[in-house]
């Protein structure tokens, strides 16, 4: 493998924390960085640039263009990746001036998530043609879902790769002597992301009341980075709004259970994963757990299923069972595993380009 130069733009400097999109890039510039130079531009820096020097990679903040030219002028890069497929609209003009190979990380496919969420009767306007539209213009397209995947080349050609999330599974030692309380279950998200609010504040208004009904003692953790005055007006007792967790993985080591709720969205989904890589047991829908190898009954259930509020409740009612408990965020940990293993993927898609 040569000695390779990379670009790599995003809207935020990746971090191991906060948002899917964020650890997404993250996880992958980890394995990235042991085998290629690398530089990140990024618009934000809301974490600082600490977490990329850790690994090696030079960052810098975009300041404007001529930055960007200066920038790949002293570097002769081999190849470009950007995050999202607005930034690359912006940026690849400037990009192909001086780079050859453009791959596009599409995150998740914003028009997916956009036909999901106008289906529920919550208007979105989006331009599907413009989205794919940029696609096309890139060298290669890089996918976390199958069903991501599909629903571009259902409309255009491209060379591609499907790698999904880079997750890191804790020990079952570990896992084994978490402090669980069955009274503690949370949600988690970016509330920036429309989807994530949704789905929060659906869990408060409507499935956690029956939860509460019946559990008088349980109480909700809404996990995430900038909750909405809608979702602070929830805090309560029983359900506590935290805002960003700097602590998380001691917070996680107490919940009895996940809810990913989702009612729209693209893309794997970050919140399920860390809960399941955590062997904690998550109550989602269709939609949370896309992109995984799901398995809803017999002794091999990894995660449990629901779509209305009564099955939520229902299918919380069966996690109180020890026995059905245990084999869940056993399955649901081994499951995680199998995502762990990307490096040959991450590295086959960049090397083809150069045959």
């Amino acid at each position: 493998m040569e000695n390779r130069k990379i670009l790599w733009i995003t809207r935020m400097a990746p971090a191991d924390i906060d948002s899917a999109g964020l650890i997404l890039q993250y996880r992958y510039l980890e394995i990235l960085s042991k085998h290629y130079e690398i530089v990140v531009v990024s618009l934000k820096e809301d974490y600082g640039i600490n977490p990329l020097k850790k690994l090696g990679i030079t960052a810098y903040k975009y300041k404007n263009n001529q930055q960007l030219h200066d920038i790949m002028t002293v570097s002769k890069f081999d190849l470009a990746i950007i995050s999202w497929w607005d930034l690359a609209e912006t940026f690849m003009p400037i990009v192909r001036r001086f780079v050859d190979k453009i791959i596009i990380n599409t995150v998740d496919v914003e028009f997916v998530r956009k036909e999901r969420q106008n289906l529920l009767g919550i208007h979105s306007v989006y331009s599907a043609k413009k989205e794919l539209n940029v696609y096309n213009k890139a060298t290669k397209l890089w996918f976390v879902t199958e069903q991501d995947k599909n629903a571009v080349m259902e409309h255009i050609k491209k060379p591609y790769s499907v790698i999904p999330i880079v997750q890191k599974p804790r020990s079952l030692t570990v896992l084994n002597e978490r402090p669980i309380n069955k009274n503690f279950s949370f949600f988690m998200g970016n509330y920036l992301h429309a989807p994530n609010v949704d789905a929060a504040l659906h869990l408060c208004d409507e499935i956690f009341p029956l939860i509460l009904e019946k559990y008088p003692d349980h109480e909700l953790f809404i996990f995430g980075k900038w909750p909405p005055k809608e979702l602070l007006q929830y805090d309560s007792s029983s359900i506590h709004v935290t805002n960003i967790v700097y602590d998380l993985e001691k917070r996680l080591d107490t919940m009895f259970c996940s809810f990913a709720n989702l009612r729209w969205g693209a893309g794997l989904k970050g919140k399920v994963c860390e809960s399941m890589s955590y062997g904690i047991p998550v109550i989602g829908s269709v939609i949370a757990f896309e992109g995984l190898d799901i398995k809803t009954y017999g002794d091999e259930q990894n995660c449990l299923l629901a779509h209305t509020p009564a099955e939520y409740l229902e299918s919380f009612d069966k996690l109180q069972d020890e026995v059905t408990y245990n084999k869940i965020w056993n399955n649901a940990h081994k499951s995680m595993q199998k995502l762990t293993n990307c490096e040959f993927l991450l590295l086959s898609s960049i090397e083809d380009m150069f045959k």
